[in-house]
């Protein structure tokens, strides 16, 4: 079967109405505990590294883009590109914000490729006369610029954009046709999403995310019995992550045959019970369902396979999972697993 596009999914859905670059950076701040979101006031923990990111990605872009130099020689050393000009004046200050534990977006890891191997710095403030290894900061400026563009426009790099691209598609697309295929053995899904974490503890020796998944594994060979508050669950899809302020955690979406159960909160009780049992009083988790009514785009509870716009509102939350992915990522170890779904059984 091929990829499935979301577009064609949700024709009805306007276009506009997805997230832009800059606030899906705004986001990964709140996730990954930079801010921290509170009674829809959003409080800073941390200085952000969101607007960087997204400064960093957009001078990229516009590297690719543009075929002009931020300096010109002729007569004498001066500004050709006003906006290069100024952005390399940044390089320093981003370039103090990279941590070697993320992954980052194919065009950020490029920039941090180049700036972290400069002979020379630049600072906000610089002459373009200054004479730093035999040649003019102008000079380095245009040659830091040029070799970026090189490298942008190369078959390699245009590979590893593909290769990044293509895996987010292709967990996107098997997720989705987990979902529909879902759909097509039951009339209704009764949709509950939860996330899982474990109370934070200094003394701690052992790695937090071994500690996790290893739980996490006890929960799925309960969900795989389909006995207790699993009796009637159909499928899951689950996601790693990583935050500051709550450590490795995950986002899960469970399943239930929508003809035989209706009540989705009182589910989700019993799931957060059953991973504070499992977890020894350890684990703690956030209940979604406390706050449903808060959801412009509801992708929790009933859901008929009739109905188009929940269904298009389910796709909305696997397309952005994948989305941040491909932006910002905790780097695990290359063999670990970020996502979990049960199995298509013919």
């Amino acid at each position: 079967m091929n990829d499935i596009d979301f577009d064609s999914l949700c024709k009805g859905i306007n276009n506009s109405s997805l997230p832009s670059l800059r606030n899906i950076y705004n986001d990964l701040n709140i996730r990954h505990g930079t801010k921290q979101e509170k009674d829809q006031q959003i409080t800073i923990i941390t200085p952000d590294f969101d607007s960087s990111l997204y400064l960093i990605e957009e001078f990229m872009r516009y590297i690719q883009q543009s075929t002009r130099l931020p300096f010109q020689f002729e007569p004498d050393s001066s500004i050709d590109d006003q906006r290069l000009a100024l952005l390399l004046r940044q390089v320093d200050h981003w370039v103090s914000e990279y941590k070697p534990f993320f992954k980052y977006s194919t065009y950020v890891t490029l920039f941090f490729e180049f700036s972290l191997s400069l002979p020379v710095s630049f600072p906000k403030r610089f002459s373009l006369r200054d004479l730093v290894m035999g040649k003019s900061m102008a000079e380095w400026g245009n040659q830091f610029v040029e070799q970026i563009r090189q490298a942008l426009h190369s078959v390699k790099f245009k590979d590893r954009l593909r290769h990044r691209e293509e895996n987010a598609r292709r967990s996107f697309s098997s997720s989705l046709r987990y979902v529909q295929h879902l759909f097509e053995q039951y009339s209704r899904l009764l949709v509950v999403r939860m996330d899982f974490a474990l109370k934070r503890n200094s003394n701690d020796l052992e790695e937090p995310l071994d500690r996790i998944l290893d739980y996490f594994s006890k929960l799925r060979t309960k969900m795989k019995r389909r006995v207790g508050v699993f009796r009637y669950l159909v499928g899951y899809i689950a996601h790693l992550e990583y935050s500051l302020v709550k450590g490795h955690h995950l986002h899960a979406i469970f399943f239930f045959n929508g003809n035989r159960v209706r009540n989705a909160y009182a589910l989700s009780l019993m799931i957060g019970n059953l991973w504070r049992q499992i977890t020894d009083n350890l684990g703690i988790y956030f209940n979604t369902h406390m706050k449903s009514a808060q959801y412009t785009c509801p992708a929790i509870g009933m859901i008929h396979r009739s109905d188009e716009k929940k269904r298009c509102c389910l796709a909305y939350v696997i397309w952005y999972i994948t989305k941040l992915d491909q932006q910002l990522m905790y780097k695990y170890h290359d063999k670990q697993r970020v996502f979990f779904r049960g199995e298509i059984k013919k």
